[in-house]
């Protein structure tokens, strides 16, 4: 005669032991599953940085989006980098297409309308006014890659890498990461981030930011970019309007 109680401890103890061994392997592979993002994350971008040393000057065609104050702001530019760090962009639609902006490191954006009254005149602001910067405040200065690089080793401890995949779209390799904030006070309210790179040359892609309650906050795309191709220095001397496009 079996004692069907005990054998039924036996289980039941057998079964506790079971699940007290498993959730601790289950909890140490989704840290080590973490990690791994985390880690991929952190070479990349050593991979980013490394590229953008060997960027003298590009250009490329910028989607930008932000948001804040209830309201929304869309706009594409043609984008304009050399270093050490001029910059131009040309506004191809939006509120005022056809306007320029230019930073030469001298702590001003200058700026010229491409109709109206003032399109007479070449304005100039300081970097952070609200004539020159997105909703969220990024102006014009820091909009380059390696600005955006080094503020993403600035905030390495605060921003984690919770995800990383590789998708294929053609014939090009894609690094898609999803980061998460432990501190969105400290990260100017960044809540989450979703960044897509260029597995073979490590440029950026795009990015989408998010805040806490899950709206986007600021986005950009990258799409037609031109390397090295030998921009002039006259091209960021005092801007001069383009003719708006009609796209």
């Amino acid at each position: 005669m079996f004692d069907r109680k005990a054998v039924s401890g036996h289980r039941v103890n057998g079964i506790i032991a079971a699940v007290l061994i498993f959730f601790p392997l289950l909890a140490a592979e989704s840290i080590s599953s973490v990690k791994s993002h985390g880690e991929i994350f952190t070479k990349t971008l050593f991979q980013m940085k490394d590229a953008f040393k060997d960027i003298y000057d590009y250009r490329c065609s910028l989607d930008s989006f932000s948001s804040g104050g209830g309201r929304e702001l869309r706009v594409r530019y043609r984008y304009f980098y050399k270093r050490p760090g001029l910059i131009r962009m040309e506004a191809v639609n939006g509120k005022y297409p056809g306007s320029v902006m230019v930073y030469k490191m001298d702590g001003r954006v200058r700026v010229k309308l491409a109709t109206g009254i003032f399109s007479l005149l070449t304005l100039s602001f300081k970097p952070d006014s609200r004539y020159v910067t997105d909703l969220t405040g990024q102006g014009v200065p820091g909009s380059d890659w390696g600005s955006f690089i080094e503020k993403h080793f600035e905030n390495l401890e605060r921003m984690k890498c919770v995800d990383s995949a590789e998708e294929v779209s053609g014939e090009n390799r894609i690094l898609v990461f999803k980061l998460v904030s432990d501190a969105p006070e400290m990260t100017k309210s960044i809540a989450k981030e979703t960044l897509r790179i260029d597995g073979d040359s490590y440029l950026l892609l795009g990015f989408v930011m998010y805040d806490a309650a899950g709206r986007t906050v600021r986005a950009a795309e990258y799409s037609g970019i031109v390397i090295n191709g030998g921009l002039s220095d006259e091209l960021f001397s005092t801007p001069a309007a383009r003719e708006p496009d009609n796209e």
